[in-house]
């Protein structure tokens, strides 16, 4: 059976962030094709215009190495510190989204 392309939905927001769903393929493997090659590039042009990176359904594991590329600097540090006040040891939801102040990238 030869898969159909299917894209019911296509938004483009102002920030020139494109988010797609295609039934041909399994979410994963279509979300993987796309943020390796696509979707980087949709980030730059947007990063390059001035516009910001913002994760419609949370960054978690899955995106956090974009909130880290794109991101707020500050926004950022002002994470890691709540991070660090509540959670020095990262107990708690442990390698998601931000690490404390005291773990480097990797750790």
């Amino acid at each position: 059976m030869t898969p159909t392309l299917s894209c019911p939905s296509t938004t483009m927001s102002a920030t020139a962030i494109c988010t797609t769903t295609c039934s041909f393929l399994p979410r994963l493997e279509f979300t993987r094709r796309i943020e390796s090659s696509l979707s980087l590039q949709l980030y730059d042009s947007a990063a390059a215009l001035g516009g910001t990176f913002s994760a419609e359904h949370g960054v978690e594991r899955f995106k956090k190495h974009l909130l880290e590329r794109y991101g707020d600097p500050g926004r950022i540090a002002a994470m890691r510190r709540i991070k660090t006040a509540f959670d020095p040891a990262d107990i708690m939801n442990s390698g998601a989204v931000v690490r404390p102040l005291d773990e480097t990238p990797g750790s």
